[in-house]
Order: structure tokens, then sequence, then C-alpha cells
């Protein structure tokens, strides 16, 4: 009797073990990270400047930091475009004295802040700082003025606008981008002509639509 009873329960334990093997617990993966906007990046862009009635295309390189908490993103950008705007007109004073007047712009640089919202892949941002360039001027007399005159002016203000970025790789992402930027006018006196002649300059307006690309590196 005591026998049987031993024999029935290493039989159920056996069967027990048995079914306990064929309960396979599937591997556990882990979730992919979440995407992150923080990392240093570079790139390079392309678009259309104009002011009042002219126009130009524009291009360049950009380089910059954004950093993310949550949704929220911040970041610095440095940005250097070559364009080649030019103006040309006549100006004419009270007193019937004309001289041509002629303005070019070669470059332009910006120094700006950026503060987004990232959903995922995307970021929408909004930007503002510091604008630079160079207004080349140069001109003759025409009635009244003999001569000519030439001069450079080294110009600062600000640049505003906003964008938005889609990161359509790891390490790449792609913008489209509009950027206002302004700098006061200034008056220049030129002593090369007779006679001297006094010439006053309006602000620089300038529009810029461009398209980038970004590459992200150091991400964490």
């Amino acid at each position: 009797m005591r026998t049987s009873l031993i024999a029935a329960a290493l039989a159920a334990f056996a069967g027990s073990s048995a079914l306990a093997a064929d309960l396979v617990v599937p591997a556990v993966q882990p979730l992919p990270p979440e995407f992150s906007w923080t990392a240093f990046y570079a790139g390079s862009n392309l678009g259309g400047l104009w002011s009042n009635s002219s126009g130009t295309v524009i291009g360049g390189g950009q380089i910059g930091y954004n950093w993310q908490y949550r949704w929220l993103v911040l970041g610095g950008e440095t940005d250097l475009q070559g364009l080649q705007l030019r103006r040309s007109g006549l100006a004419t004073n009270p007193f019937g004295n004309s001289i041509t007047a002629n303005a070019s712009v070669d470059y332009l640089g910006t120094l700006r802040s950026r503060v987004g919202v990232a959903y995922g892949r995307w970021l929408a941002f909004a930007t503002g700082g510091l604008a630079y360039t160079t207004i080349n001027h140069s001109g003759a007399g025409v009635t009244g003025v003999t001569g000519t005159y030439s001069g450079s002016d080294s110009k600062t203000g600000y640049a505003a606008g906003g964008g938005i970025e889609w990161a359509f790789m790891d390490r790449w992402s792609a913008k489209a981008e509009y950027l206002y930027t302004f700098a006061r006018g200034q008056t220049d006196i030129y002593t090369t002509t007779t006679p001297n002649i006094r010439v006053t300059y309006g602000d620089a307006k300038f529009n810029t639509v461009r398209l980038g690309v970004n590459y992200r590196f150091f991400v964490p």
C-alpha cells in the first residue's frame, strides 16, 4: 500500500513537471529609446531673399546646439549666407543736383537663439537674435555734381522668424525656415566728388525663405 502511494506521488510530480516545461515565457524586448533633439548639429541651406522689389538666391551653412526637456527644446544657432543683392537708381536733391546710386550686399550672417516644441521627430520653433552684413555703395555725379564715390558700411541689426524641422533619420533632419532681418539706415558724406555730397540710405529690410538639412553629432 505504501509503495503504491509513493509511486502515485512520483507520477503526479512527473506530470506537473512536464506541464511546467510546456509554459514558455517569451523574452521581454526592451523598448527603443525615445527620439531626442539634444545634440550639436551642422548643415547647409538654400533659398531666396528679397528686399522691396529686388531679390536673389541665398545659400550657406549653419551650426548649432539643441537641448530637449520633455517637449521643450532650447538652443542656439549661427549661420553665414552668401548672396548677390544689387540695386541701382538715380538720386536727386531739391536743388536739381543728381547722382547715380548703387548698393550691393554679398553676405548675411546671424547669431540667434531658438525655442521649440517637439512632437517625436517633428520640431516647430521660433528664433531671433543678432544679424550682421556689409552694404557697399558707389555712384557718380550726373547733374551739378562731378566725380565718383564709393564706400562700405558694416551693419548690425536683428533677425526673427520661425520654422519646422523633421528628423527623417536618427542623425539627419530637414527644415523649412523664414527669417526677417532689419538693419538701421544711415547718412554718409563723400568727399571725392565736387561738391561733396551727403547721401542718406534707408533701412535694410530682408525677407528670407530657405530649406536646409542638418546632421546631428555627439548624440547622447
